[in-house]
């Protein structure tokens, strides 16, 4: 939450990406660039960043890191223990036709409304 609280002093971005792929421990190949963390990891993270963020710039919007498996159930499980509240939802839908990118943000979307 430090390095959060730092940046949101110096920098005021209206969204903030909390995470990059926390989910990607459901992929079948291992990806780098991603953080790979379990629900309840990744709500603490976010609680507690999130949290950190709001008391220096209340404004921000707080968007839940890019998830990447295409798998419905992680965000399903996460979203109601994330506090404070996310105003969205980074989805990396890659390897995905149009017509399937738009059937998984749909999906998304049920969870979120």
């Amino acid at each position: 939450a430090g390095e959060a609280e730092w940046y949101a002093e110096r920098c005021t971005p209206t969204y903030w990406v909390l995470g990059n792929e926390w989910e990607a421990w459901l992929l079948p190949e291992p990806s780098p660039s991603s953080w790979k963390m379990q629900i309840p990891e990744y709500a603490a993270f976010w609680n507690a960043t999130g949290t950190a963020i709001l008391e220096v710039q209340p404004d921000a919007q707080l968007v839940v890191g890019g998830v990447v498996s295409g798998q419905i159930w992680p965000v399903e499980e996460v979203w109601p223990l994330l506090d404070p509240r996310p105003a969205g939802l980074d989805v990396h839908p890659y390897s995905k036709s149009a017509d399937e990118a738009r059937e998984l943000l749909r999906a998304y979307k049920a969870v979120l409304l």
